[in-house]
C-alpha cells in the first residue's frame, strides 16, 4: 500500500514522463509543417527528405513501441530530432535578425564618417578634438568597415541552406567595438571658456569702488539733511 506522498511522487514522475512524450510527437507535428513552408528554403531537397523521413518514423513509433517508454527515451528521441532540425531553424532566424545588425552597424560607420568629414573641413563644433584621437577613430573605423563589407560580401555569396558566414551576434558585437571606441571621443565636450584674471580683478575692484561711492553719497545726504534741520530748530526757540 502507497503512502500520500508516494503517490503523490508516482503522479508527479507520470506526468513528467507525458510531457516528454508529448514534446516529442508536438516536434514532429511542427517540424513537419516549417520544413514544408518557411524553413523549405532553409534546408536542402535532399535533406529535407530525409528529415521528413525521420520525423514519420518517430511519429509511428510514438503510435507502437514508444506508446510507454520512460522519460528518458522521449527526452534523447527529441535532442536526437533536434540534431537535425535546430540548424535549420537557426539559419532562419540568423537570416532574419542577420540584415537588421548589418544595418545598425552600418548606421554607426555612416555616422563617424560624418564626424571625420567635419574635421576635416575645421568645424569649429569638433576643434577641441586632439590629433591623436582623431587618428584613434580614423583606425577603428577603417577596421571596422573593412571587416563590414568583406563579411557581408561573404554572406551574399550563400544560399539560404548554408550556414552562414557571420552571425547576427557578431555583427552586434563588431557596433559595440565601433562604438565604444569612438563616440567617446565625438561626443567629448569643449572644455569651458573662463575670463582671464586680471579681468576678474578689475571687476572686484570696481564693485569695491561703487560700494565706496554710494557710501559717501548716502554720507554726504545725511549730512544735508542735519544741516538743513538745525536752523528751523534755533528759530523755533527764538520765537517762544
Amino acid at each position: 500500500m502507497f503512502t500520500q506522498g508516494e503517490m503523490m511522487m508516482q503522479d508527479k514522475l507520470e506526468k513528467e514522463r507525458c510531457d516528454a512524450k508529448n514534446a516529442v510527437e508536438e516536434y514532429v507535428y511542427e517540424m513537419r509543417d516549417k520544413i514544408a513552408n518557411v524553413l523549405a528554403q532553409f534546408i536542402k531537397e535532399e535533406d529535407a527528405e530525409k528529415f521528413g523521413s525521420l520525423l514519420t518514423q518517430t511519429e509511428d513509433w510514438l503510435y507502437d513501441e514508444g506508446d510507454d517508454q520512460l522519460k528518458q527515451v522521449y527526452i534523447d528521441k527529441l535532442k536526437e530530432l533536434k540534431k537535425h532540425g535546430s540548424p535549420v531553424e537557426d539559419r532562419y532566424r540568423e537570416h532574419c535578425e542577420r540584415p537588421i545588425a548589418f544595418e545598425e552597424l552600418g548606421k554607426s560607420i555612416t555616422h563617424i564618417r560624418k564626424f571625420l568629414d567635419l574635421v576635416a573641413n575645421k568645424d569649429e563644433k569638433y576643434d577641441h578634438i586632439e590629433t591623436g584621437d582623431v587618428d584613434k577613430v580614423k583606425k577603428c573605423l577603417n577596421e571596422k568597415s573593412e571587416w563590414y563589407e568583406k563579411n557581408m560580401n561573404a554572406q551574399n555569396q550563400l544560399k539560404l541552406f548554408e550556414n552562414p558566414t557571420v552571425l547576427a551576434s557578431q555583427i552586434m558585437s563588431t557596433k559595440k567595438s565601433l562604438d565604444s571606441v569612438c563616440n567617446p571621443i565625438i561626443n567629448k565636450p569643449k572644455p569651458k571658456v573662463e575670463p582671464p584674471k586680471e579681468e576678474k580683478k578689475e571687476n572686484k575692484e570696481g564693485d569695491k569702488d561703487g560700494q565706496k561711492d554710494s557710501a559717501a553719497g548716502e554720507k554726504s545726504a545725511n549730512n544735508s539733511a542735519e544741516s538743513e534741520a538745525k536752523p528751523e530748530s534755533k528759530q523755533e526757540m527764538e520765537v517762544d
